[in-house]
């Protein structure tokens, strides 16, 4: 869908992937500090939303399409 994630942290691999790709915020949100700090995070990069969407959308594709699923299946069933 091309929207920023907000997750909390050490969630499977993706809070690594959604900070290190900056496609969201990785925060623990019992921190309302931390939680602050996300909010104006966001609305940064909120501000080139076409770009934002298609970054994420390549982000996705490439760490969760169902392709990755498809080649692993094959590797354990066959």
């Amino acid at each position: 869908m091309g929207l920023p994630v907000v997750i909390s942290p050490d969630i499977s691999d993706d809070s690594g992937i959604i900070e290190k790709e900056n496609t969201g915020v990785v925060v623990d949100l019992s921190d309302s500090n931390a939680a602050a700090a996300s909010i104006t995070k966001l609305e940064a990069l909120l501000k080139d939303k076409i770009a934002l969407k298609e970054k994420i959308r390549q982000i996705a594709i490439h760490y969760r399409s169902f392709n990755i699923a498809e080649q692993i299946y094959k590797e354990i069933y066959n």
